[in-house]
Order: C-alpha cells, then structure tokens, then sequence
C-alpha cells in the first residue's frame, strides 16, 4: 500500500508540474502572438492604428527608393526639351525669314524639321509631367508617413503613460513595450534637421551651397517650382548652361525673367543635402541682395516645417536603403 501511495503522489506532482508547464507555455504564446482581440479596447484602437502605421511606412519605404531616380530623370527630360524647344524657336524664325517661292525644297525641309522638333518637344512634355506626377505621388506617400508616425505618437504616448510601469495584465505590457520599441525605430527612418534661417526684406533666407563651393544666401521659396541662382553665382561657381537653351519664368511677384536650365550637381543647407537638383540660372537676380530662390526641386526631398517662432527650418528625411 506504501509504494501505491508514493506512486500516486508522483503522479499528481508530476501532473501538477505538466499543469503548470503548459499554463507557462500558453501564457507564453498569448504574449508572443498578441492578436487584437487580446488587448483592451483603448490598446486595440491603438493596434489598428499601428496597422495602418506599417502600412503607409512600407509604401513611404518604397517611394523613398524610387524618388530619387526619378527626379534626376525629370531633371534630364527638362534640359533636352529646353535644347529641343530653343531650337524651334531658331528653325522657326529662319522659317519665316524665308521666301517660299524662290526654295520651295529649302522651305519644306525647313517646315519638315520644325514639324519633328514640335513632335519631339510634346513628347518629351508629356514625359516630363508623367515623371512630375510619380515624383508628387512619392512626395506625398513620404509626408503621409512622416504626419501619421508623429500622429500615432500623439495618440500612443499618453495612453501608456496612463498604464504606467506596474501593468498587471501580462498581454497588454508586452504590446506597449514592442510598440514603444516599434516607435523608436521609426523615429530612427528620418534624418533630422533644424537649421537657423533669417529675415531679409519681409522674406526667409538661409546660406546655400551650390555645386560644394561658397555658400550664399538664398530666399525660402515654397512657391518657386525650381530653385534658381543669377547668373552672376554662376559664374562664380564655374557652372556650366547652354546659352541657346533660354526659358522664361514667372517670379511670385508676376513679373517674367529668362533663365537657363541647369542640374546642379550638389545643393547643401547645413546638414541637408541633395544631388542631382533641377535648377535655373536667371539673368537677373530675383531680389537685391538675394542670389538665388530655394525651390521646390530642392525641398521636395524633405518634410519641411518651420518652428514656433520661425526662427529655424525643420526638414525631415527618410534615410536612403
């Protein structure tokens, strides 16, 4: 009867011991395979906005990748239909310098040749505004990103603040603490920086560094669709533009300038740095005292803000991969 009792005291701490091990490995895959419907109804709001989270960050991730490329070929695409465009300007004026009767041949040939240049520049217009719609489109999934992260975490912070250190549900700990994870290595996707600016004659300027040579200023022009620099910078900097490669422009305050398209191999503003940038050398400066405007070409590689006081420029960007 004594070693039947034995037994039977090893049976039950043995299945005491299987109870608890699979308590432990239940609990276990319950915190390691989280679902939603695990979570209290103020962290599964949370879960879902999460979801979304991912959601545009891989689509930002993607557009990220492609932007660039993207940009620099648009850049190209600007500079041969300036040349294509300048050139019917110069065949179209010999057009009607032109007597028909005395060379028909001469004259239809002439006509022939302006006739594959207009052909030429509507196709490469067409391409050019193809590649500005993917480039807006890519824009806006990087900013999409960037407002949602810092909309998630005006959401996500004050509610684990609310649950402090000491959560007694097990399950709910560990999603806070993978998501206060999670944020942080979003947060670590962006370059940040915050760059001094000052006020010149009601406008923002900040020093600009084109081409890696002496900085100058520049005004903030989120209106102007290229950034632009005089002629005069230009020379100074030894950059190179075709001058039969001549377009006119239309500055904010509506009067009209001609300038030359250019990509600009570099354009620095203190940490922020772009390549490959799109750009036009005016033959008139913008403003006295201005040499140059900071356009979009150039702040459409960032999320760009100004502070509370508007005495810095705040730019955020994706970090390459």
């Amino acid at each position: 009867m004594g070693a039947i009792s034995v037994d039977r005291k090893r049976i039950s701490a043995v299945e005491r011991e299987a109870q608890g091990e699979n308590q432990a490995r239940q609990e276990g895959w319950r915190t390691e395979y989280i679902t939603v419907d695990d979570l209290p109804d103020d962290l599964r709001a949370l879960s879902q906005g999460l979801d979304r989270l991912r959601a545009i960050r891989s689509k930002a991730l993607t557009a990220s990748k492609s932007l660039r490329g993207t940009v620099k070929g648009k850049a190209l695409v600007a500079q041969r239909l300036a040349r294509t465009q300048s050139r019917y300007r110069e065949t179209n004026i010999q057009l009607g310098a032109m007597d028909i009767q005395s060379n028909v041949k001469a004259y239809n040939q002439m006509a022939e040749q302006n006739n594959v240049l207009v052909a030429e520049a509507n196709k490469l217009q067409s391409r050019s505004e193809k590649l500005e719609g993917t480039a807006r489109r890519m824009e806006r999934e990087i900013a999409a990103y960037s407002q949602e992260l810092t909309l998630y975490e005006g959401q996500f912070h004050p509610v684990n603040a609310t649950y402090g250190d000491e959560v007694e549900d097990e399950v709910s700990r560990v999603w806070l603490k993978r998501t206060e994870e999670q944020l942080a290595a979003f947060q670590n996707d962006f370059l940040r920086m915050e760059i001094p600016v000052a006020q010149f004659r009601g406008s923002t300027t900040v020093d600009v560094e084109i081409n890696d040579g002496a900085s100058a200023p520049f005004v903030i022009d989120t209106g102007a669709t290229l950034v632009t620099l005089t002629e005069t910078l230009a020379r100074k900097l030894q950059i190179p533009y075709d001058p039969e490669s001549r377009v006119s422009l239309t500055l904010a305050d509506g009067s009209v300038t001609e300038g030359y398209p250019v990509v600009l191999r570099s354009v620095v503003v203190s940490d922020a740095r772009a390549e490959g940038v799109q750009a036009v050398v005016l033959t008139h400066a913008p403003a006295e005292g201005v040499q140059g405007l900071l356009g979009m070409t150039f702040l459409r590689e960032f999320v760009m803000s100004f502070d509370a006081n508007g005495n810095h420029l705040m730019l955020r960007k994706l970090k390459s991969r």
